[in-house]
């Protein structure tokens, strides 16, 4: 079967997860070979490997403005998500999210708060219906928000200040799905505006298996599932100290280069638009027209038998994807365009082309042969 994946293939899907910067590596080295003692140990191994938990909560303290003490690490964006909805005040308020939210967060809210929770409407921009966030606001009384400043199927952007303001003034604690954002959006339009926020690495160029949450100390926290005192107990085990020491240098240059990655995401989101607008057939795009460069939402209502497409875009070793990674299928409407009120002749036919760092021009000409020679 190795000969099947021999080659580059053709990326396309970033939001899903990002491939690995090789200028991690070094450190990956250094850390798996020479300094990979349980930093909960008291001896010269376990001081070395504190020093690497230490250096990425000083480098996640100087890109989000925030203390060193406030963050915790944990080992995916789910696993963050479910520790601060289950690990502090919030368990105890009514869970208000939207219809746009990873499943994680709308499972969280008919199974983990069923008798608690609003699912408020998006509109066609992919916001959130900011007249029913006051509703619920009044209707709650003590209530926790949870939502994503970039949505992860549409790259719809919200209103995070407007979010924001609107939550504090019905004493809402304000928590944020950064899993797209930290890769997408500027800091300072999201992270001063919540009580809370969740990061994956993976979805910035780090190896899987490492998040971070940062905390308002000012939230009540208990402990939600037992082991060591361990990340505040909200997140007990041994650290992941090579996931740990590679997430602080992937957002090191994330930061570095914000600049240039945003230049080069709005060129290539036009360029991919210009070329797969040669398409065969046409398309309807559906990420919004104030959406995050990166990400294009598109439909293809002439294109059918999605598995026999999917397969066919295999061969080529093109790849891109339709919904969440997380939901693991293609076929179907998309719930988030759905939500949106797309019709249901586009909603079943959306494709998600999500693209980043390492991403070509080349690409979209790769995706736009294989559409047309499906067809």
């Amino acid at each position: 079967m190795a000969q099947d994946f021999e080659g580059n293939p053709v990326y396309l899907d970033y939001n899903a997860t990002t491939p690995t910067d090789p200028r991690l590596l070094r450190d990956l080295d250094r850390v798996v070979r020479r300094q990979w003692g349980n930093p909960s140990s008291l001896h010269i191994m376990g001081g070395e490997a504190f020093l690497w938990e230490e250096r990425t909560r000083r480098i996640g303290a100087k890109v989000y403005g925030k203390k060193e003490e406030e963050f915790q690490f944990c080992s995916s964006g789910c696993e963050g998500i479910s520790g601060l909805l289950s690990g502090t005040d919030a368990v105890h308020r009514t869970l208000i999210t939207s219809a746009g939210e990873h499943s994680v967060l709308l499972q969280s809210a008919r199974y983990q708060f069923s008798r608690n929770h609003t699912i408020l409407p998006i509109n066609r921009e992919g916001k959130i219906d900011e007249g029913e966030l006051e509703k619920a606001l009044i209707q709650a009384g003590r209530s926790c928000l949870f939502y994503s400043p970039v949505n992860h199927e549409s790259g719809a952007r919200q209103d995070c200040v407007r979010l924001f303001q609107l939550a504090r003034r019905h004493d809402c604690l304000v928590f944020i799905d950064a899993v797209q954002a930290a890769y997408r959006l500027n800091p300072r339009e999201w992270a001063p505006y919540c009580h809370g926020f969740v990061l994956s690495g993976h979805k910035f160029h780090v190896p899987k298996g490492i998040g971070l949450v940062w905390l308002d100390p000012e939230v009540k926290v208990t402990p939600f599932r037992w082991g060591g005192s361990e990340e505040g107990a909200l997140f007990p085990g041994t650290a992941n100290i090579p996931g740990i020491a590679l997430l602080g240098r992937g957002l090191e240059l994330l930061e570095q280069e914000r600049e240039a990655q945003d230049k080069l995401m709005s060129r290539l989101t036009k360029e991919a638009e210009e070329i797969l607008g040669r398409c065969k057939i046409p398309y309807v795009r559906e990420t919004p027209s104030d959406g995050v460069p990166g990400i294009l939402c598109l439909s293809l209502e002439k294109l059918h038998d999605w598995e026999n497409f999917f397969l066919h875009l295999g061969k080529r070793r093109i790849c891109v994807s339709r919904f969440s990674a997380c939901t693991g299928k293609v076929e179907g409407e998309s719930a988030v365009l759905k939500a949106m009120g797309v019709p249901s002749g586009r909603a079943s036919h959306s494709l998600r082309v999500s693209f980043g760092r390492f991403s070509k021009r080349q690409d979209f000409f790769a995706l736009k042969e294989a559409i047309d020679s499906y067809v």
